[in-house]
Order: C-alpha cells, then sequence, then structure tokens
C-alpha cells in the first residue's frame, strides 16, 4: 500500500505541486500549520461550510484507519494518515480503498458491515456530492430549489447503487432485502469494482470538500447537463450560465 512516504518522492507519482496541495489541506483542517494532528472536533469545524457533518465525520475514521505506524489507532488523524488517506481513495486500487471505506460503513471489529449501515453510507454519500457540487455552482443547470425534496433522491439513488454486488462467497447482495446480512471486506472490493460510481462520488466529495488534486473530467462524468423541455421542471431558468466548473489541477 501507499505510504507516507509516497508525499515525499516524486518517483511515486506525486510531484511537488500536489505534496503542497496536500500539505496545505491539512494545515487548513488542523488551523496551524506547526501542528501535526486534529482531532474530530476540529476537523469537523474546518469543514462545516464544505462538507455535511455526516460525511465529514465518515472521513474522518477513514483516516484514523490508516496504519502509517503500527501504533494502536489514536483518537487525532496524524498530518501522514490525512495524505495517505487521499492518495489511496483517490488512486488505490479497489483492495486499498475497500480498507479506507469499511471504517467510513462502520465495520465492526471482524471489518465486517450491515446491509443498513452500507445504505446509510450511500445515502450520506450521495448527499455530500450533492452538496458539494451546489457549493461550487457545479450541478450543470439544475435546481435543488425546483425539487419537492431535494433529500429524497439519495434512498433512491442509493438503491441503484447497491442491488447487485454479492458476497465473496456468491452470498446475498450486498445491499438488498438481506438489510439483516454482514459483508466482509472483500465484498466491498467486490463492490467497488461492480460499481464505480462510488468511487466516482468519493473522488467528487474529497476533491472539492478538500479543495484538492481536482482533476477537469471529475464534475462531467457525474452531472449531465440539465436540459430543459416538457415537463422538466428541474433545471435552472433560461439566461446566463449560472453554473462553473471551477479551475482544477492538471492531471498527471
Amino acid at each position: 500500500m501507499w505510504r507516507a512516504a509516497v508525499i515525499r518522492d516524486e518517483r511515486l507519482g506525486v510531484p511537488p505541486e500536489e505534496r503542497a496541495q496536500i500539505e496545505k489541506s491539512f494545515d487548513n483542517l488542523s488551523r496551524n500549520p506547526s501542528k501535526k494532528c486534529v482531532g474530530l472536533t476540529t476537523f469537523q469545524d474546518s469543514l462545516a461550510s464544505s462538507l455535511p457533518a455526516s460525511m465529514s465525520q465518515r472521513i474522518f475514521h477513514g483516516m484514523q484507519s490508516v496504519d502509517v505506524s503500527g501504533a494502536p489507532a489514536a483518537p487525532e488523524v496524524t498530518r501522514e494518515q490525512h495524505a495517505v488517506f487521499i492518495i489511496e481513495l483517490l488512486r488505490g486500487t479497489a483492495e486499498e480503498k475497500s480498507a479506507l471505506i469499511a471504517p467510513m460503513i462502520g465495520a465492526d471489529n471482524s471489518g465486517k458491515v450491515t446491509g443498513p449501515r452500507v445504505q446509510q453510507f450511500l445515502e450520506d454519500l450521495i448527499g455530500a456530492a450533492v452538496h458539494v457540487l451546489h457549493q461550487q455552482n457545479a450541478l450543470s443547470g439544475w435546481s435543488l430549489e425546483n425539487t419537492r425534496d431535494c433529500n429524497s433522491g439519495g434512498p433512491h439513488a442509493g438503491d441503484a447503487a447497491d442491488v447487485t454486488v454479492t458476497g465473496a462467497s456468491g452470498g446475498p447482495p450486498l445491499v438488498s432485502a438481506e438489510l439483516s446480512s454482514s459483508f466482509s471486506r472483500a465484498a466491498i472490493e467486490d463492490w467497488l469494482y461492480k460499481v464505480p460510481m462510488v468511487s466516482a462520488l468519493l473522488r467528487v466529495v474529497v476533491t472539492l470538500g478538500f479543495s484538492v488534486l481536482r482533476q477537469s473530467g471529475d464534475v462531467g462524468c457525474l452531472v449531465p447537463r440539465c436540459r430543459r423541455g416538457k415537463g422538466t421542471l428541474l433545471c435552472q431558468p433560461p439566461g446566463p450560465a449560472r453554473h462553473h466548473v471551477p479551475e482544477r489541477t492538471p492531471a498527471l
């Protein structure tokens, strides 16, 4: 797995400008460039305008799970854990991502997750993605104000993202009618292979929420432009474009 050394070694694929972005992101979280760790309260307060509290807490737990020293998990997140989390979540394999996502979902001590927890994770993730896109004026013409309940879509979209993945041994779907079932990290890894939308949503949440390592295609792959037509009430009114895609750093 990638480790903190990747931040210091250009040969492993992280150029100086990206290392600087990651370091600046942690400085913003800790509110003190000299600090080497940050607690949950400060972490969430720093992200209060960027991410919903439920998702910032999940991300904090994901960062806590990164083992950079072999020591037991601490109540705070270190600069190295923050860096490794971002790199592995954005560029790691499905195996590496699953190790981070399991604690974000709420895995138990054996590393297993239950159907309801996965469903709630998906709803929080979709809600967070809509939140950051709205904050960046990047909803491609879609209007949250024209929906009757902008929160109701999360459960339905979550259902669409989780109904086909089975457990590692060919068991029931990861989330379906089998809500009482539990699933291993191997099942989560398999899910990430089969449902790339999960990784795409996480990428948007992390890159926009933390203002780090943005790429030009991150938003376009998720949000098609809204086309007004008969019976279409969810688009913004015609007129000057109200959305924009923030400047991105060049892709590697």
